[in-house]
């Protein structure tokens, strides 16, 4: 959580790093952060490092350095929890210490071999570890009396993001306690901290690889971890190394953050004496009833105040603070589509919701802030998962070990965005297959598949109404769903041999009858079969057309909709989308409206027959230029594709499906002859090739890799 970025107007933001618990010199953490990141200097924060504060009583308490003075203040602020026949706040800072000390022994028992671990053990003793294990509530419900005390000892549980009711004492207690001794903040900014850290991991012959999606963690013969495979850039790549740390299926069990980054006219040490110390404001002492922010109801119950720029310790910076709220990702996924300018209006409209009730709620304790206010920008679970997931109409590339050979086969995703973590792909059968029948007969529940990052430019728009046309509709689906979820006007189309490769029927039939989903958006769904009426005509379309043009426009505005109003959406066979393109262009819709999406099933597992074609497979010896100057040998065994040997010889050719249908792994062949074994062609010199399908006929064949 080192990144900061960098707005016009000299403001400076920082997107995690606020305090760091025993940095002070001597501290253990401080010498492995110095080794690390090669003596980073560190500032302590203020005397008083944290705030508390509360609007139900406009209580304001402040956590100094030193647990013995904290400790004492708080007995000064709550003198009843001392008068009890056995002192509460005293205890409450030894079971801090005998948390730290189990969770110690714990790990260090858990990473020794015997006899050790069974020795140490008998530390972690079963009673000990429910203790530590017992919900943060109930050790301060058991411990105290004071509902404003535990309120306040309870405050930071945006630290760890989860409230007390939800999160174990041992979490809170490894965090409070790591503070009892004061924070400290890197004086360059967290910025520094990963500098630092990549100078030593330079030197040891590493890297670090912004923006890089791993994919697939790489396995020897024997199944140990022996690298990764990842996209930078758009280019796909192994990346191999000695030990392999992977965050893959880890899930997120806590909330999420909503942050908002403010530019002021004048600095928060002159408004509101501030010197760096965080304030954590709550509605009221009553943590674990605390509501998520949700943007519907716009009710803020807790916030968290930062201001990185006093905390770093040198001039240059504008003023600025940086808000925190707290919020359920599921409350955002309603906005998980809108990426562009005129879908975006409304998230637009949320951001600023969120910056004026962040504003409203801490006034109280920062008064007139929003008449300083000269820059805002927010942060929310949609900026985060943009990162991440993927909007409807992409697919997956499946890496599958079959017989011993990976197989790939490119399948789009039928599930939609808001169903994270859960991803769905519809499989068809293929006769003759490889993938499809292996998917289907032998894949059992409970087996793990590998899968490259979601992929693909098929992607809804930002018109206010779209048809989605095809046989196709496994990524049609995810995009009209969306789509009515947005509250758009949807027109589906469906054409389909018979009733029986409808595989789709019973959830276009739902929404049909539903009448659309969330935000009364209008659903007309038409089917076609040609076993019945035979092949859809020019004048079927042209039909469809006019009529649900007509039809949902007017529901939708109140008036009749042209064609041109509309977004298009076309998959399935070539010569199905060239006629249906055809007539859209002829009744005026613009190509600019219409996206299309050509998926062929390939002829799984059929071998191309060199020798009916009077040519040799043979082994051979190309190059491949990688930049200007820069040439790599590549020796091609017979009859193996172009990019199956760059692989071998991890060389980082990009790709993605395997199967001709993305063109990630296109390149330009420069000179020679080049066998494309899916449909028998030969390429020649200045044509582009897919590198999946094809195999070198010379040996002088050169491929440029561009872009």
């Amino acid at each position: 959580m080192t990144h900061q970025f960098r707005r016009p107007g000299g403001h400076w933001f920082t997107c995690g790093t606020h305090y760091v618990g025993q940095m002070g010199e001597g501290d253990a953490m401080r010498e492995f952060m110095d080794f690390v990141t090669g003596g980073v200097v560190w500032d302590p924060l203020p005397d008083t490092f944290d705030m508390f504060c509360f609007k139900s009583d406009g209580a304001q308490f402040s956590q100094p350095t030193g647990a013995k003075r904290w400790m004492e203040r708080l007995i000064e602020s709550f003198p009843a929890e001392q008068k009890a026949r056995r002192p509460a706040i005293r205890r409450y800072f030894r079971d801090i210490k005998r948390v730290y000390s189990w969770y110690r022994f714990y790990f260090l028992s858990r990473s020794m071999g015997r006899p050790f671990s069974s020795i140490l053990a008998t530390c972690t003793a079963p009673r000990r570890r429910a203790f530590a294990q017992q919900t943060c509530q109930q050790y301060m419900d058991g411990a105290f009396r004071d509902r404003r005390l535990i309120g306040v000892l309870c405050a930071l549980w945006g630290d760890y993001g989860i409230r007390p009711d939800l999160v174990t004492f041992m979490q809170h207690a490894l965090v409070a306690g790591n503070n009892f001794e004061g924070t400290y903040y890197p004086r360059l900014g967290s910025r520094a901290l990963a500098k630092g850290a990549l100078a030593l991991i330079r030197a040891k012959g590493g890297e670090i690889l912004l923006s890089t999606r791993v994919t697939q963690i790489v396995l020897d013969e024997a199944g140990r971890a022996v690298g990764v495979r990842a996209v930078r850039g758009g280019k796909e790549g192994v990346y191999r190394g000695r030990h392999i740390i992977s965050d893959t299926r880890l899930q997120h069990a806590g909330h999420a953050v909503i942050s908002i980054w403010l530019g002021l006219d004048a600095s928060p040490r002159e408004l509101y004496g501030m010197h760096g110390e965080n304030r954590w404001i709550s509605a009221d002492y009553r943590h674990s009833q605390a509501r998520l922010y949700d943007p519907k109801v716009r009710e803020v119950t807790y916030a968290f105040l930062s201001c990185s720029a006093l905390k770093e310790r040198y001039a240059g910076h504008a003023h600025s603070l940086e808000v925190c709220l707290f919020t359920d990702p599921a409350y955002f996924m309603g906005w998980e589509e809108r990426n562009d300018a005129d879908g975006r209006q409304d998230y637009v409209q949320v951001k600023k919701n969120i910056v004026a009730d962040a504003l409203d709620f801490v006034d109280q304790f920062v008064p007139g802030l929003k008449d300083h206010v000269i820059f805002s920008e927010v942060g929310t679970p949609v900026t985060w998962n943009s990162f991440c997931g993927w909007p409807g109409g992409q697919y997956i590339t499946l890496l599958m070990a079959i017989d011993r050979v990976e197989v790939r086969r490119s399948y789009s995703i039928s599930s939609l965005p808001l169903a994270l973590p859960k991803l769905s792909v519809t499989i068809k059968r293929v006769a003759g297959g490889v993938a499809s029948p292996w998917l289907l007969d032998t894949l059992q529940p409970g087996s793990t598949v590998h899968g490259l990052a979601p992929q693909g430019d098929f992607l809804l728009r930002g018109a206010a109404a779209c048809k989605p046309l095809g046989s196709g509709l496994a990524p049609l689906l995810p995009m009209l769903e969306t789509a009515l979820q947005l509250g758009q006007a949807v027109a589906l189309l469906g054409c389909h041999r018979d009733a029986e490769e409808e595989v789709f029927g019973c959830r276009t039939a739902a929404l049909q009858a539903a009448g659309g989903l969330t935000g009364g958006a209008f659903l007309h769904e038409h089917t076609h079969y040609s076993a019945t009426s035979g092949r859809l005509s020019p004048v079927d379309v042209a039909g469809f057309l006019q009529r649900t043009s007509g039809q949902v426009g007017g529901m939708k505005t109140g008036q009749p909709s042209t064609c041109q109003a509309w977004s298009y959406y076309l998959c399935g066979p070539t010569g199905w989308l060239e006629l249906v393109e055809r007539v859209l262009l002829d009744q005026g819709v613009p190509a600019t409206s219409i996206a299309k999406e050509a998926f062929s099933s390939l002829a799984e597992g059929s071998g191309f027959d060199f020798a009916g074609r009077g040519l040799q497979a043979a082994a051979r010896s190309i190059r491949v230029q990688r930049g200007p100057g820069v040439e790599t040998a590549l020796q091609v065994a017979a009859g193996q594709t172009i990019l199956g040997a760059a692989e071998d010889a991890a060389l980082p050719i990009p790709s993605a499906c395997r199967s001709g249908n993305c063109r990630r792994c296109a390149v330009r062949l420069q000179c020679g002859a080049v066998l494309d074994m899916e449909d028998g062609v030969v390429a020649d010199p200045g044509n582009t090739i897919l590198t999946c399908r094809t195999t070198p006929l010379t040996d002088e064949a050169l491929i440029v890799m561009e872009g």
